[in-house]
C-alpha cells in the first residue's frame, strides 16, 4: 500500500482518470449483481433444503459448494464452453457478455453466501416451521414473509463476502468481460504486464481501501451484531 502511494503521488500526473473511474464503475456493477445474484440462488437453496423432504437437496448444496475449491480459470473455461455450445444453438449470443462473467462468478462464489445464509438459518429454531404448518400457512410464506426476514444480517454478510471476491477476481474477470470492460483488477493486471506499474497505482490503492472498508465494516457491526443476537 505504501508503495502504491509512493508511486501515485510520484506519478499522479500520467494517470488516465478516465480510464480509472470507468474500470472503478464496472467493478461496483460486477460486485453488486454478483453478490445479489448468490444471496438470491442461496436463499432458495436453502428453502428446498429447510422444507423439502428429499434429503439429496443436501448434497446437491455441496456439489455446488465445490466450486469456491476450483481455480477460476477452470470455471472461466467451463463456462466458455457452455456459452459456445448455447450460441451453436441458439440465434442469441451469451459470449463476451455480463451474463457469462456474472454465472461464473456465482459458480465460483456461491458457497460464501451459502454458508452466511446457513450459518443465519441455524439460529433460527424449526419451532417456527411447526407453528406455521399448525396455523395452515405454506412452507413458502413461513420462509419468505417470517423467516428471510430474520436473515438480514446473514444476507448482508454474504453479500458482502462475495463482493469482496469479486472486487479481486483477476482470471475469470479477465477472461469472460465483454469488450471494452474493465475492471479496476484487469485495469491493473494490463499495466503490470506491461510494466508500467506507476499507471496502476490508483487501481491497487483503491482496490486496497475498499477491501479494507467492507472488511472492517464485517469485523466491526455485522459480526457484533450476529454474535449479540446469539445470546439473546
Amino acid at each position: 500500500l505504501l508503495f502504491s502511494f509512493y508511486l501515485f503521488l510520484t506519478h499522479y500526473n500520467l494517470i488516465d482518470y478516465s480510464n480509472y473511474l470507468k474500470s472503478f464503475f464496472n467493478s461496483l456493477v460486477v460486485g453488486i449483481l454478483a453478490g445479489s445474484a448468490c444471496i438470491l440462488i442461496s436463499i432458495f437453496i436453502n428453502y428446498f433444503i429447510r422444507f423439502s423432504n428429499n434429503k439429496n437437496y443436501f448434497y446437491y448444496k455441496k456439489i455446488v459448494n465445490l466450486g469456491y475449491a476450483l481455480p477460476g480459470v477452470v470455471i472461466a473455461l467451463g463456462v466458455l464452453i457452455l456459452l459456445s455450445t448455447f450460441n451453436s444453438i441458439s440465434p442469441f449470443s451469451l459470449a463476451a457478455t455480463l451474463f457469462g462473467l456474472i454465472l461464473a462468478l456465482c459458480i465460483r462464489l456461491i458457497a460464501l453466501s451459502n454458508n452466511s445464509i446457513d450459518s443465519g438459518l441455524e439460529k433460527i429454531g424449526k419451532s417456527i416451521d411447526d407453528a406455521a404448518r399448525m396455523t395452515g400457512r405454506r412452507a413458502s410464506t413461513t420462509y419468505f414473509r417470517i423467516i428471510v426476514p430474520q436473515l438480514k444480517i446473514s444476507i448482508l454478510a454474504g453479500f458482502l463476502l462475495v463482493f469482496v471476491d469479486t472486487f479481486k477476481e483477476l482470471p475469470i474477470t479477465l477472461l469472460l468481460r465483454p469488450f471494452n470492460f474493465d475492471t479496476l483488477a484487469t485495469s491493473l493486471y494490463e499495466y503490470s504486464s506491461n510494466e508500467m506499474f506507476e499507471y496502476g497505482s490508483l487501481n491497487a490503492i483503491t482496490i486496497i481501501i475498499c477491501l479494507s472498508i467492507v472488511i472492517y465494516f464485517f469485523n466491526s457491526f455485522i459480526e457484533d451484531r450476529m454474535s449479540s443476537k446469539l445470546k439473546d
